[in-house]
């Protein structure tokens, strides 16, 4: 299966860590072809699969990272955070080894 979506050239630092914008390169639920998402610090921070997104609010680094159909809005994600599942995830930072899934 092809990519589903690409880093850009548009980045930023964050607390010391370099996270860089994604767009899509094919739609992927409701985010259509094109449309830029948040930052992520690499491609091992957020699943090809799925229809698993990060926002336009929201950055991924470290060792977190977002599967499924998870989407994640509006919050910073960090350490060794698992996003997975049909979850919707939208507000304050998510540190530490928490796993979130299911059907929210």
């Amino acid at each position: 299966m092809p990519k589903k979506y690409e880093l850009t050239g548009e980045w930023k630092m964050v607390k010391g860590v370099q996270v860089y914008r994604i767009k899509a390169l094919r739609d992927i639920g409701n985010v259509k072809t094109g449309e830029e998402g948040g930052f992520i610090e690499s491609e091992d921070n957020l699943s090809q699969f799925g229809h698993a997104w990060v926002g336009r609010t929201a950055i991924v680094m470290d060792c977190a990272y977002i599967r499924g159909n998870a989407i994640v809005e509006r919050t910073i994600i960090k350490d060794s955070v698992l996003v997975q599942g049909n979850t919707v995830l939208i507000g304050p930072k998510i540190l530490g080894g928490n796993k979130i899934y299911g059907d929210f």
